[in-house]
């Protein structure tokens, strides 16, 4: 038969285990970008873009949660990194897609 069951934690250790796994996540999250150098915003949008594939400019905006101006200035970032191709104009149904072999424009740190 099983022994008496633990007491629920309190709120402080519920924080604190929160707390500790909320500073893996961000690290982990952090990691690749700076291995990379690109910013979490530029990495996010490469991933939205493989995992949706090719998408109109305001489609990422709704999947990103942004507005038109920060994803535009995100997608030009990326079409001159050469990360993305297919820049549409804003008044035309061309889609956004990430180049599945592109490298970062700088090499990566060690």
């Amino acid at each position: 038969m099983p022994g008496p069951a633990a007491p629920a934690p309190g709120r402080n250790e519920i924080a604190a285990r929160l707390r500790a796994t909320v500073l893996r996540l961000a690290h982990g999250l952090r990691a690749p970008a700076e291995r990379h150098d690109l910013p979490p915003s530029r990495l996010t949008t490469l991933g939205v873009l493989s995992a949706h594939g090719p998408l109109r400019v305001g489609d990422l905006t709704r999947r990103m949660g942004i507005g038109m101006p920060s994803a535009s200035r995100l997608v030009d970032i990326l079409v001159t990194a050469e990360l993305v191709g297919g820049r549409p104009k804003a008044a035309s149904n061309q889609c956004v897609e990430a180049l599945g072999g592109a490298r970062p424009a700088r090499p990566a740190r060690p």
